[in-house]
């Protein structure tokens, strides 16, 4: 072992540079996570800004505003991870509540005794003994001393980043004497885990001064990157000893000490260089001594790898590659910026990123002379800096006209096509992307009449494209390809992209035959809506034909492709509609040129009827029948039958209004396989709002399979499956507004297992869809009206009343629910053929009479028979009670003749309110025009809202009217003799008890625009016509 030396105590003070913070940008940011970020911030502030996720415990990155990177790499760890940040190194000893001692901040997780009979440090499961019981350490910045372990002795432990050291502090000779005569020694508690370099106890010299250092240890803990060697110890490896003065250079020599020559290295970790493009680089550390305060010159040279047996014998001499030298003094120990530049530098920076680490070594420039060039270098602030440019990488995601490049020649239907592609490069720069493109003599072949050019300021990431200028051939193979530049680099070039121009169009339409035989084009009905049918597409001799878009409207948008090119193909089509159908099918090409559409009539059945339906329109009892023959009885709990329904006086609705749900009514058995399609419907009015309720479901274990429902904290009608069977899941819901309290909805929704689409509809109408991420489980519990199940119990209650309950077991379609939402029933007709008298009979079921008061009416030729006229403003007639709820969708018809086209207002047929009439068939003289009239309030002076007819009134002449309220299209439509005339959106309705009244309205409290002139075959229903029902009741 080498012979110690003898040191004063002041040296074992670590000597840390101070440096003042630099004072923080106005504006811009300090760090952004990205580079692509980081870079634009620093181009737009004009000031560097920290690359965040490339930071390490070495290496710092900073985005310039040149567009380049800055890394910054230390020897040395300058930032320790904690949690989800970094901590500046910081070795200042601190106490831990538990008694022991760490450095605030650093990567080498030691604790060091708090006094007591425990180990001297500890290092995970591996721990340093002392002989004895420790006194409790004084703290001095990275030292922990614990005086007097022995008469006149203290024991000194210093934490670096990588490395424990302790030595004994001798405070006389005759302590001295005494720490000579123990035999003992420090060592790990587990034999060989810890590297430790040691001095041994040797007397020190006459003269020397008290107190002293004696017998160092350094053990290290972690890969060292820097070291020195020393040509007095020619053997001796300073890995983990001598180094607490920091990096030393230079030939020094006194006569107590004798002479020394150091060297020191340095291996600087290249890992976040490889692959980049080296611009410029330059070596860098802070001077803390120099002897000399004249200017001496210290080198810099690349010198091969360091590890823990590198010594002056074996290294010294292979210092051959010098790059720079920095020339300067700090006999004042103030701390010396010092840096190494040039192009010699940046070369070796270029050739290190390849290798990984770069390891260079400083010396002074004459080793020779005595003292001048003696230096102690900050190893804790050196560093090397390199700015870099990242190389861009090939261009990807190029595509021709939207569709990718594959491999195989692309078909594009236009002579101008666009090419498109994205610049790849990890620094996020603004990129110049080139287009190349030529015609292809083959494919493989050589390119002709190659053109290129390029799109400017494209941020990586996006995709820059070029529009060919001038036209190309038609049935000509072309190829492109991309290369992007960033202002710095030009990166790799993309893979060439083939593609033909094909601009002619397929030139026969395509044949269409059934498949199956189960929609044959005879004329007959077969099949039935929801029920699918297999077709077969053939090309029409067109040689191109890639596949053929078809279905049942027109442009059709399905697609199939064909079995070959030019070949033909199979497809399913499912009908929507009963009666005639049309299927529509064009062939296309590869480029995407379609052929001209042929058509396929065939005709429709309907649909699978419900496989369950409840009208609910019992009046007392338990049992609630199920009138689609499938005996799924419903059992009733709780509950009242019974009550009014959406028709005045037409079939009763139950009432439900228990927020415990503790009334609902269930089948027995389930009534649909939640697994495969199936629909639900019913009419529901609700009546408290501000809490989720459930119309119907059908059980789980924990939950429904599906819900039909209103959600109270969306305050929106819902069609939703839970995602599973369990208590905590998501709800996959397609979700629509919810109209106005006590008014009557019809609610529908569908699950289409083949799609995992969920369809909700109000009103006849599809309101909202939603696609299910996975696909449905079974609930195979019984079919629930009027609660809902979550988390294995009974909730969401409805609260109001529910009629017409209906599930399918297939899906159903808008057709199909429409129909159903909008069906009609006629509520009221009164034909005006009585003789005589002041009564009008209603022939409808609901026999509702009107009585005419106040004048005479008198008959008259009716358009087809006998008819009324009324010609005095006192002459109207009244209902013996309501015939229409005015909030759901209805229609009311009539034969009119008008005699005073002059006169005002006249209103035909109307219903009372206590103020107004809701809706009012009517004339308006100011206009000329035939309209019908709602208003949005029973108030004085409400609302109006007319549709009014485009062509004007005929006096004297029979004209037939249709005013329609259709809630779910949220309309008012108004029809003259069979045809569409005027649409309006619908006001805010309102329900009337009053009675129906024929010949005058009423406004204000006040009977109203008295109607003058014929009025024949009278019309109400509840439901909402299609154009073909108004069409047939004007033929009727």
């Amino acid at each position: 072992m080498p012979r110690s030396r003898w040191l004063p105590v002041t040296v074992l003070a670590v000597l840390t540079g101070v440096v003042s913070p630099m004072s923080p940008a106005q504006a811009a940011p300090d760090e952004l996570p990205t580079e692509t970020a980081a870079l634009a911030a620093a181009k737009r502030f004009g000031e560097p800004v920290e690359v965040a996720g490339l930071r390490s415990e070495t290496t710092t990155v900073v985005a310039n505003p040149a567009g380049t990177l800055t890394a910054t790499m230390s020897p040395r760890p300058v930032r320790v991870r904690t949690g989800g940040g970094w901590k500046p190194v910081d070795t200042v000893l601190r106490r831990r509540s538990d008694g022991e001692i760490e450095a605030t901040s650093s990567p080498l997780p030691a604790r060091l005794s708090g006094g007591g009979d425990g180990p001297l440090y500890t290092l995970g499961s591996a721990s340093v003994k002392w002989p004895g019981k420790l006194p409790e350490p004084v703290l001095d910045d990275a030292v922990a001393t614990y005086r007097e372990v022995l008469p006149g002795v203290d024991l000194t432990v210093r934490l670096d980043v990588d490395a424990v050291t302790t030595a004994f502090v001798v405070k006389s000779r005759e302590a001295e004497k005494a720490l000579l005569s123990h035999d003992f020694s420090l060592k790990p508690a587990d034999s060989g885990e810890f590297r430790s370099t040691s001095a041994e106890k040797v007397p020190a010299p006459d003269g020397a001064v008290f107190p002293m250092a004696v017998a160092p240890i350094t053990t290290k803990f972690a890969w060292s990157a820097w070291t020195m060697i020393n040509q007095r110890h020619p053997d001796q490896s300073y890995w983990s000893h001598d180094r607490d003065q920091g990096a030393k250079v230079g030939y020094v020599e006194d006569a107590r000490d004798g002479w020394e020559r150091y060297r020191s290295i340095f291996a600087i970790p290249m890992g976040a260089l490889t692959g980049k493009h080296v611009l410029r680089a330059w070596f860098s550390s802070y001077l803390n001594h120099s002897y000399s305060c004249s200017n001496t010159r210290t080198d810099l040279f690349v010198v091969p790898a360091v590890n823990a047996e590198t010594d002056w014998s074996g290294h010294a001499g292979t210092w051959a590659r010098y790059l720079a030298g920095a020339t300067n003094n700090d006999c004042k120990d103030a701390g010396v910026y010092s840096e190494w530049a040039g192009d010699a530098v940046t070369k070796a920076a270029q050739d290190g990123a390849g290798w990984g680490t770069l390891t260079l070594g400083l010396k002074a420039a004459d080793e020779d002379v005595i003292n001048e060039g003696w230096k102690k270098f900050d190893e804790t602030r050196t560093a090397l800096s390199v700015e870099y440019n990242s190389y861009p990488g090939a261009p990807d995601l190029l595509s021709v006209e939207g569709k990718a490049c594959n491999g195989s020649p692309l078909y594009v239907g236009t002579k101008k096509p666009v090419l498109r592609a994205r610049p790849r490069d990890p620094d996020g720069q603004m990129h110049e992307v080139w287009f190349a493109y030529g015609e292809r003599r083959g494919s493989g072949g050589e390119f002709i009449n190659w053109q290129s050019t390029h799109v400017d300021n494209i941020p990586e990431g996006a995709v820059a494209q070029y529009k060919v200028p001038q036209e190309l051939g038609d049935g000509k193979l072309y190829g492109f390809h991309s290369q992007s530049n960033d202002g710095i680099d030009a990166g790799a070039k993309s893979n060439y992209c083939e593609f033909v121009v094909d601009v002619t169009p397929p030139h026969a339409a395509p044949g269409i035959k059934t498949t199956d035989g189960r929609y044959p084009s005879d004329g007959d009905i077969h099949g039935g809506v929801g029920i699918s049918g297999d077709f077969t597409f053939t090309s029409g001799n067109v040689n191109d034909v890639a596949g053929y878009y078809y279905g049942i409207s027109t442009p059709p948008t399905d697609f199939v492709a064909a079995t070959v090119v030019g070949g033909q193909a199979v497809a399913g089509v499912t009908p929507e509609w009963r009666g005639s159908n049309k299927l529509y099918v064009s062939s296309v090409d590869r480029a995407g040129n379609l052929s001209p559409i042929a058509e396929y009539d065939f005709r429709v059945g309907s649909g699978k009827p419900a496989t369950g339906a409840w009208s609910l329109a019992e009046r007392s009892g338990t049992a609630l029948a199920d009138s689609s023959g499938n005996g799924r009885t419903a059992t009733l709990q709780g509950g009242k039958l019974g009550q009014p329904g959406r028709i005045p006086a037409g079939p009763t609705a139950l009432n439900l209004l228990d927020s415990n749900a503790s009334q609902w009514a269930a089948t027995a058995t389930s009534a649909v396989d939640t697994t495969q399609s199936f629909s639900v419907a019913a009419w529901v009015r609700p009546m408290l709002r501000g809490a989720t309720r459930t119309v119907i479901t059908q059980e789980g274990r924990s939950r429904g399979g599906f819900a039909l429902q209103y959600l109270g904290d969306q305050d929106r009608w819902s069609f939703g499956m839970p995602a599973m069977d369990t208590h905590i899941t998501s709800i996959n819901s397609a979700t629509a507004p919810v109209a106005a309290r006590n008014t009557w909805t019809h609610l529908a929704g569908t699950y289409d297992a083949a799609t995992r689409r969920l369809t909700l509809y109000v009103d006849g109408r599809k309101a909202a869809e939603k696609i299910a991420p996975t696909d449905a489980w079974a609930a195979t519990g019984p079919l629930v009206i009027g609660r809902g199940k979550v988390n294995g119990g009974e909730a969401e209650p409805w609260t109001g009343d529910v009629a017409d309950v209906r599930v399918w077991d297939r899906r159903i379609y808008l057709s199909e629910v429409t129909e159903v939402a909008n069906q009609m029933t006629l509520v009221g007709e009164w034909k005006f053929d009585e003789p005589s008298g002041a009564v009008m009979t209603d022939t409808s079921e609901f026999r509702r009479d009107v009585k005419f008061t106040g004048g005479v009416w008198k008959r008259d030729l009716g358009v087809r028979g006998d008819g009324t006229s009324l010609t005095a403003n006192d002459d109207f007639g009244t209902a013996s009670g309501p015939v229409v709820n005015s909030t759901t969708g209805y229609a009311i018809s009539a034969w009119l003749r008008l005699e005073r086209p002059d006169h005002m207002v006249q209103t035909a047929v109307a219903a009372d309110g206590q103020k107004n009439s809701p809706f009012a068939l009517q004339y308006v003289a100011e206009t000329k025009k035939w309209a019908l009239r709602l208003t949005d309030a029973d108030t004085d002076a409400p609302g109006k809202f007319r549709a009014q007819s485009q062509k004007d009134a005929v006096a004297g002449q029979w004209t037939h009217l249709v005013g329609v309220y259709d809630p779910g299209a949220n309309q008012v439509r108004l029809y003259v003799n069979g045809q569409l005339e005027a649409t309006v959106t619908a006001p805010t309705t309102w329900a009337t008890g009053g009675p129906l009244t024929i010949g005058r309205g009423k406004w204000n409290g006040v009977n109203f625009d008295f109607w003058s002139g014929g009025i024949d075959n009278v019309q109400v229903f509840a439901g909402v016509p299609t154009d073909l029902d108004v069409v047939a009741l004007y033929h009727q």
